[in-house]
């Protein structure tokens, strides 16, 4: 698994959930998502299935935010608003890739 650091801040998009992988599965603890300076609360991932095409993302949902796991390459996660999008965080591309956010500076 590589994990690929980007900066960022709390008011634009922050995960920084400690993702792990074993046989291409992979497993979150539950904690905090930050969009725009708004705090979500996700639940825990654990043993996951994801193969080579997979890719997670955390979407809006009615109560709060989640992930969506796409298998397929087709599904469109819902937006948490025009121009906001729901954020991309893991990918399988033959290499299980994380995106985790540092602070700027």
């Amino acid at each position: 698994m590589k994990v690929i650091y980007q900066k960022s801040n709390k008011n634009k998009v922050w995960f920084d959930l400690e993702v792990s992988e074993v046989d291409s599965k992979i497993s979150i603890p539950a904690g905090k998502f930050y969009l725009q300076g708004k705090e979500y609360d996700l639940p825990e991932v654990k043993d996951l299935d994801f193969p080579i095409g997979s890719r997670l993302y955390i979407e809006k949902t009615d109560t709060g935010a989640d992930y969506l796991v796409d298998y397929t390459g087709l599904a469109i996660p819902n937006s948490f608003g025009e121009g906001i999008g729901a954020p991309l965080i893991a990918w399988n591309d033959g290499e299980i890739k994380v995106l985790k956010h540092v602070e700027e500076g």
